[in-house]
């Protein structure tokens, strides 16, 4: 930045999800789903936080947060059988984690140490967001913020490929060229998220009036698209 402040941007950024926390808790969660909204699935970001105290937690504190501030401000999950589908399926895949602790392959997954137990907190992220999001997005603006808010990750994720494929020659094919991507999960997951993100775009589109706001979003469909390509 020519200023020598981009060393502390990860800390500041890391300080603000225990602010957004607070916030949550204190009465307002949906600030913490907007402020959480950009780090879920840009992960390279995320990674910055790893050297800080619970740093590699933070993103699943922040949505605890978010889901115990609504609860006490006593908001409502809409009623849908899709929650119950996810709790069974995360009980019972808790439930199996067990076996390997009765036949004595692994030690009990009660707590982040394990290994075991932080892949199954992981991967009920996507749950967990799914009633975070449930609970405090009750109106169009929240909606339409969200929905903003997407698409602005979805252009940074979009520059980030863009510029790491144009940094290389392409003349002929080398398995090293295949970087890791933004999501830092691989390169053919970076491209299902960017296609899967460019039909969740077209699709809402099609409810969308404003010339001006589909202008923007079919622009930004057409970047997603070259950088999947």
């Amino acid at each position: 930045m020519g200023l020598g402040l981009w060393h502390y941007i990860p800390l500041v950024a890391y300080l603000g999800f225990w602010v957004m926390c607070i916030v949550s808790l204190a009465g307002r969660p949906l600030w913490g789903l907007y402020y959480l909204i950009p780090f879920l699935p840009y992960r390279t970001m995320r990674d910055h936080f790893n050297p800080y105290p619970l740093g590699v937690h933070i993103l699943t504190i922040l949505i605890l947060a978010v889901i115990i501030g609504a609860l006490l401000q006593r908001k409502r999950l809409p009623k849908s059988k899709l929650y119950w589908i996810w709790l069974v399926m995360g009980t019972y895949l808790y439930c199996s984690m067990w076996l390997g602790t009765v036949f004595g392959l692994a030690p009990a997954p009660l707590w982040i140490s394990d290994k075991n137990f932080a892949l199954w907190k992981d991967y009920m992220m996507v749950p967990l967001t799914l009633v975070a999001t449930s609970l405090v997005v009750e109106d169009r603006r929240a909606i339409r913020t969200v929905l903003i808010l997407t698409a602005i990750t979805l252009l940074l994720i979009d520059r980030s490929s863009i510029l790491e494929a144009m940094s290389r020659t392409w003349m002929s094919f080398d398995e090293n060229k295949r970087d890791q991507g933004p999501l830092n999960l691989g390169p053919n997951v970076t491209a299902a998220f960017l296609a899967q993100s460019a039909m969740l775009i077209w699709g809402i589109l099609k409810f969308v009036k404003a010339k001006k706001y589909k202008f923007l979003g079919y622009t930004l469909i057409a970047v997603t698209l070259f950088a999947t390509m």
